[in-house]
């Protein structure tokens, strides 16, 4: 399937990726996550950045991420609310259900779409979100993201 990408951790103390900061972008197109990529490579994302066209490859991505035996610092999500396989509601459903544990200053995660339809939105009130982003994210989207992961590029 194009656009899939696996996310395999080391679960070596010595790992780079030990005590990391992730940013998982997850939209169904591939453009889309392209651009959004480079924008936070642009102003300096010093995360790991991984792009999921399948939210199914994303969570399982989030499980393996958020297990105990990984030091993750952050994980940050960017998140389409309309995608062919689930909308951002399921993916949020099935992230709780199968995270229930994973506590929000650990996770940020932020809506991204090209509009937010109220029947959505109406389903996503529940969940705790950093934030909605039009797209393609702007400049202003992209500092946001970043500043709390890499806040000394921007003091």
């Amino acid at each position: 399937m194009m656009g899939r990408e696996e996310c395999t951790v080391s679960h070596k103390k010595d790992s780079l990726l030990m005590g990391s900061s992730f940013i998982l972008m997850v939209d169904d197109d591939p453009l889309t996550n392209y651009m959004n990529k480079k924008l936070l490579l642009h102003f300096g994302a010093a995360s790991v950045i991984k792009t999921y066209t399948n939210p199914y490859d994303a969570l399982a991505a989030v499980e393996e991420l958020t297990s105990a035996n990984i030091d993750v610092d952050e994980l940050c999500i960017l998140l389409d609310v309309q995608m062919v396989e689930m909308d951002g509601a399921e993916f949020l459903e099935k992230l709780k259900t199968k995270k229930p544990d994973i506590p929000d200053f650990k996770i940020r995660i932020y809506l991204v779409s090209g509009s937010f339809p109220a029947y959505c939105l109406g389903r996503l009130k529940e969940y705790s979100l950093a934030g909605f982003f039009l797209k393609p994210l702007s400049n202003g989207n992209a500092r946001e993201v970043i500043m709390p992961l890499n806040p000394v590029y921007f003091w």
